[in-house]
């Protein structure tokens, strides 16, 4: 590793923490002031310990003086820091790691700090160790026990050798053995240097000393020998003899040999990722690794590694393998089926080819193996620090590869490296792409920042649109960039504003029709959707004429964003270029958003000129207004008042400014006048007081103040704003009026009461009279007529009673739920005798579901019967009176219309007055009913109208009451919600009396009923009205009722109903007929209460 710039902390901190086990970080001069939880974590030192020079504490005392001298020298020379010691463990104990920091430059070069890792090594060094003890205790054993001794005689060239030295050899014991035998046996790429060796000592130079490899004679086995000798002189210095030693160091060898490898791959490994933290391009690193491989296996062997595509389904080459190789191999599917490298990467498992010439798998890729020459394939999946898997490292081998230990375990390192490495590789490209987008969004907020400013202040739409193309064309360096609104059906565009690069035509206030363009993208702008083009020369979906449209005006490239609103294309914002020009996203969205922001402030220019003309138009319209208009702010404080106020108070703005509004108030009422209103300021909702303001003359005058609260767009509360009318004289007025109405309700009170004192006598005594026998029938005629004047006389009394009691508020309703329609038939029940002795002839329409009304039940019915009572009145014989129930949305509506006498245009417009007369026939009463009836109405929240052609034209009276929405029915679901009462009922009887006060009496035990009163009326409402039961009448005329049950049992909505006869007959033979005639049940009138329960409760009654 080597120092390192400071935009490097990420890559090199990560790539520290994924390959060592302890990580920490100090000051430029080396103190520690930071926490490292690994260190913390791996030697058990708290923060406290380790803060300065306290982490030394957690060496080895013997090694601490080494490694601080060296620490010290590597910050004073500002170079790398490399060292073994020993590290105090968590766990108990000393163990041994490799140290590595380097230092961190800032810009000036200046050191800005160290970062350092620990590799735990401990079972390395120790295995080192024991190794070396070993190598002592056999040399040891070998001098006393396997050591092979020989002698060499120079004066007789003799040589010596004992039984150990045979064997070591591979020789017969005894066997002639000279210096050139034993040189034989030498390796030849030892042999020279043993030679020269042997030499030297002989000439004294030095003693014999040599590690070389021998080949046994016996088995050719290769073993590493070290031998030692000395030889002696005589007086001239002429050699002697050479006596020696030779043993086995074999093991030794191997082990050293394994841990040079070992070293070597850490070296390797050191500077791959060294050139990844570098930013080295990914197949140079990689490229690293693949001669790790070949060095460690041997050149008969190539390594290759291969990475997914970014659709992860096929893999490419990075490096390893000619190019040719990587032609044939692109696009190598990754998958369940793939083999080699493909199926590694979908499995996450190594797939491990010993000789790809026998596998089947292989057969369709055999071709490959041999064109470039290898027999054995071994692939090793990778994946990330994430844990997904990108690729794969895969090892070729010339020859057929078992499966071993030692080469998987490489392969294992390899790809873990591979994987810090493509990891380190993949962040390093993302953190580009983000601060590329960083910097293109801090450009893009910089621009938006400038037009928003830009835009800002111009408060005219021509401005603001010229302005915007000049920015946008600065941003974007087109030639050219334009403002255009649709006009006429959409098609023509007229250009409202420019900004265009010097020696170009201008196109400002220019038409121009899409047709003779590009007509082919207007639909994509309708709907909204931005459309460019990069080369419109030679764009194949525009005509030759539209292409030559574009180049007189020397457009050759354009972006254009559309501007929709409410569903229409109303404006445009084009950029263009004179040149051919690729359009990137960033530029589509800057002119997306210029667009938006242009009309947003366009649209807020327009705002505030419609603002400050209807401003304008206020103050014009409160200063002409003959009342007192007036502002109050958040606090209740006076901010504005019309000239009117001024000119009525004789006051001066400032006087009433703030709170001197409040001197103009009645001292009386002032305090609850202020409360009041500050109640509502508080509470934000409208308020309306009529109290007495000060005039300039100093009178106190009746005035209505009426004030609503002012809010902006998104809520905020900006006080009051009210008008003050001047009433003092209808307030005066209505005084007036109110006294003389309630001296009218005493008086008509009065009266009522004086009147029944004596009718009181009267009514008895023609009581009496009527008891007693008379010859004479003139004078029996005469009381009868008495009597019903009287009973006349009362109930006008009653009415008179009635409405003094409601106009002075006497009157109590009690109120519960009932059903609009059981009403109406109670008074039509009630009015029965004046219908049928006046001859008319009255229909009753029913809705298909209850009406229910919170309502006085007695009251209700009270109203009906007056306008019944009323139509009779003026109906002549054989006319129609027609009752109508109905619901209109969240209302039941009554109406009560007649063909009689009908109404004056004159007349109509008074009918519900007090003492009103309909005509002047002399019979239209007091003129009472009808005001009761409307004020009834009104009690109950309801209204009534009343309407007419004209005399002679009939008069309809229309009721219109709140239905109970809290019991009603949303709508009808064709059965009441009630699981015993709410049974619907079809009475079918010509009788209308006996069907009618039967319909009431099903009413009141809970049932929906409808009624008919002939046969074939009776089976069109079953489809209708979907009964549960009918209650069919068999004698009537015309369709009786069997054939009127054998109607309705053929129709789809009659096949389940229940059919019950209703008729005389009683007798056995009767009920057989009516049971094979398909009725459900047989009843004989008059019909029973409690024969009408169980037949709710759906039990026969045969």
């Amino acid at each position: 590793m080597t120092s390192r710039p400071a935009e490097g902390d990420d890559s090199l901190s990560f790539l520290m923490r994924s390959f060592a086990q302890i990580y920490w970080e100090t000051e430029a001069d080396g103190a520690v002031v930071a926490d490292s939880p690994s260190w913390r974590k791996y030697t058990g030192q708290t923060v406290e310990e380790r803060l300065g020079d306290g982490w030394l504490k957690a060496i080895y005392p013997e090694d601490r003086a080494d490694a601080e001298k060296e620490w010290r020298a590597a910050i004073a020379g500002v170079r790398r820091y490399d060292a073994t010691y020993r590290l105090k463990h968590c766990g108990g104990g000393w163990r041994w790691t490799d140290v590595h920091a380097v230092p961190y430059l800032d810009s000036a070069r200046s050191v800005r700090k160290w970062v350092g890792m620990h590799i735990d090594v401990d079972a390395r060094k120790r295995a080192e160790i024991a190794l070396r003890e070993r190598e002592a205790r056999l040399l040891l054993a070998q001098d006393f026990a396997k050591v092979g001794m020989w002698f060499w005689d120079r004066t007789t060239n003799q040589t010596t050798f004992n039984p150990t030295y045979f064997e070591l050899y591979g020789l017969p014991q005894n066997a002639p053995h000279q210096y050139e035998d034993f040189l034989a046996l030498v390796h030849p790429e030892d042999r020279d240097k043993v030679d020269a060796r042997m030499k030297a000592a002989l000439a004294g130079k030095a003693p014999f000393m040599a590690e070389y490899r021998v080949r046994r004679a016996n088995d050719r086995a290769e073993l590493w020998i070290t031998a030692k000798g000395k030889a002696e002189f005589d007086a001239a210095g002429r050699p002697i003899c050479v006596s020696g030693v030779a043993y086995d160091v074999t093991e030794r060898m191997r082990v050293e040999t394994i841990l040079r490898e070992r070293e070597a791959l850490l070296r390797d490994q050191a500077a791959a990722l060294e050139s990844a933290i570098d930013d080295a391009p990914l197949n140079q690193t990689l490229g690293a690794l693949s001669r790790m491989v070949v060095r460690a296996l041997g050149d008969e062997t190539r390594a290759a590694f291969y990475l997914s595509e970014d659709d992860n389904l096929t893999l490419r080459h990075i490096v390893g393998m000619p190019d040719a190789y990587a032609r044939a191999v692109a696009g190598f599917k990754i998958g369940p089926e793939s083999l080699a490298c493909g199926l590694a990467t979908y499995s996450g498992e190594p797939v491990l080819t010993a000789d790809v010439s026998t596998d089947e798998r292989w057969a369709p890729w055999r071709w490959l193996a041999e064109r470039f020459d290898y027999r054995g394939c071994w692939s090793f999946p990778i994946n990330t620090e994430a844990g997904r898997f990108v690729g794969t490292l895969a090892i070729y081998f010339r020859a057929p590869h078992e499966v071993n230990e030692r080469d998987v375990d490489l392969a294992r390192i390899i790809t873990r490296t591979a994987s810090i490495i493509i990891s380190h590789h993949m962040q390093t490209e993302a953190r580009a792409r983000a601060e590329a987008a960083l910097r293109q969004s801090e450009s893009q907020q910089a621009f938006l920042l400038t037009l928003s400013d830009g835009l800002r202040h111009l408060s005219d739409a021509a401005g603001i649109r010229e302005n915007a193309a000049r920015l946008l064309r600065a941003h974007l360096g087109c030639d050219r960039v334009v403002y255009v609104e649709t006009v006429e059906d959409e098609e023509t565009v007229l250009c409202t504003a420019e900004d265009v690069a010097p020696g170009l035509a201008r196109l400002l206030g220019g038409r121009f029709r899409f047709g003779d363009f590009d007509e082919s993208n207007l639909d994509k702008l309708r709907g909204g959707e931005t459309v460019a083009h990069a080369d419109l020369k030679t764009d194949a979906s525009l005509r030759t004429q539209q292409q030559d449209a574009f180049e007189a005006l020397q457009i050759r490239s354009y972006a254009c964003t559309p501007l929709v609103k409410g569903d229409r294309f109303v404006a445009a914002l084009i950029a263009l270029n004179a040149t051919p020009h690729v359009w990137t996203t960033s530029e589509l969205d800057a002119l997306k958003e210029t667009a938006e922001r242009t009309w947003a402030a366009v649209e807020r220019a327009r705002a505030e000129t419609a603002l400050r003309n209807s401003e304008e138009k206020f103050r014009i319209l409160a200063n002409t207004a003959p009342a007192l208009i007036w502002h109050n702010g958040q606090n209740g404080e006076n901010i504005y008042i019309n000239q009117y106020f001024l000119d009525y108070t004789g006051r001066s703005e400032d006087e009433v400014r703030g709170e001197g509004w409040r001197s103009l108030l009645d001292p009386d009422h002032a305090q609850n006048y202020v409360a009041d209103y500050l109640a509502a300021v508080r509470d934000r909702r409208g308020w309306r007081r009529r109290d007495r303001i000060r005039r300039h003359d100093g009178q106190l005058r009746w005035f209505e103040n009426y004030a609503q609260p002012l809010l902006g767009e998104n809520g905020e509360y900006f006080g009051h704003v009210g008008v003050s009318t001047e009433i003092d004289d209808l307030v005066q007025a209505q005084a007036a009026l109110a006294g003389a109405a309630r001296r009218k309700d005493e008086f008509i009170a009065m009266l009522a009461h004086e009147l029944r004192n004596p009718l009181a006598p009267i009514r008895s005594g023609l009581e009496v009279l009527s008891r007693t026998e008379r010859a004479d029938q003139r004078e029996e005629k005469m009381i009868g007529i008495m009597q019903r004047q009287t009973d006349q006389v009362v109930r006008l009394v009653d009415d008179l009673l009635e409405i003094s009691r409601i106009s002075r508020g006497k009157i109590k309703l009690r109120k519960e739920t009932i059903d609009v329609t059981a009403a109406l038939r109670l008074a039509l029940e009630a009015s029965f005798p004046l219908i049928e002795k006046g001859g008319q002839k009255c229909a009753i329409t029913e809705p298909s579901e209850p009406l229910l009304v919170f309502a006085d039940r007695a009251r209700l019915v009270q109203i009906f019967t007056n306008l019944l009572s009323n139509a009779v009145k003026f109906t002549p014989h054989g006319g129609a009176i027609d009752l109508i129930a109905k619901r209109d949305n969240d209302e039941a509506v009554i109406t009560v219309e007649d063909d009689g006498r009908g109404i004056s245009t004159e007349q109509l417009p008074h009918i519900f007055d007090l003492f009103a007369q309909i005509d002047s026939h002399g019979d239209g009463g007091l003129g009472i009913g009808l005001a009761l009836v409307r004020n009834l109405v009104l009690l109950h929240g309801g209204s009534v109208s009343a309407c007419s052609d004209g005399l002679g034209m009939g008069s309809k009276f229309t009721i219109r009451l709140p239905l109970d929405m809290a019991h009603s029915p949303v709508a009808d679901t064709g059965r009441p919600a009630d699981a015993n009462p709410s049974k619907r009922v079809l009475v079918i009887d010509d009788n209308r009396d006996a069907a009618d006060v039967l319909c009431i009496l099903l009413q009141g035990l809970g049932a929906t009923v409808r009624a008919a009163y002939d046969g074939r009326n009776g089976a069109a409402i079953v489809q209708e009205f979907l009964p549960d039961v009918v209650l069919l009448d068999l004698g009537m005329p015309g369709l009786d009722g069997y054939e009127t049950a054998s109607i309705i049992r053929n129709l789809p909505e009659g096949r389940d109903v229940r059919l019950v006869a209703l008729t005389g007959w009683g007798q056995e033979d009767a009920r057989l007929k009516t049971k094979s005639a398909g009725f459900n049940a047989h009843i004989t009138k008059p019909a029973s209460v409690e024969a009408l329960r169980d037949l709710l409760s759906e039990r026969d009654e045969r």
